[in-house]
């Protein structure tokens, strides 16, 4: 199955806003993934820290973390997969600074 496909999965209950000013895209992904793959992520999505909105999902804005960048970490999450051929050396940097603060370690391991 493909990042799309898990994406398109029914029953999300976190939405998660990436990038900043031009480039903002909004994830609707599953809490109990990110929990069980990111000790960031564990707290981050727990009642002490994370927003509700209005229909009760979590919400958690990353604008620091680019969509490409999110998109990337999304797809190891759900997958564990991440390809590293086709992108350039800055979006790598940028991925290894993401993983480090969003406490994925195997990634960093990987990269």
């Amino acid at each position: 199955m493909t990042l799309k496909n898990y994406m398109k999965l029914k029953n999300y209950d976190t939405i998660i806003i990436a990038g900043k000013e031009q480039n903002v895209k909004e994830f609707q992904v599953h809490s109990l993934i990110l929990r069980t793959r990111s000790s960031y992520f564990r707290s981050a999505l727990s009642a002490n820290w994370a927003e509700r909105n209005n229909d009760g999902h979590l919400v958690l804005k990353k604008p620091n973390i680019s969509v490409l960048v999110f998109e990337i970490i999304l797809k190891y999450l759900y997958c564990g997969i991440a390809d590293f051929q086709s992108q350039k050396h800055e979006t790598i940097l940028e991925l290894l600074v993401a993983v480090d603060e969003l406490g994925i370690q195997r990634l960093i391991n990987f990269v």
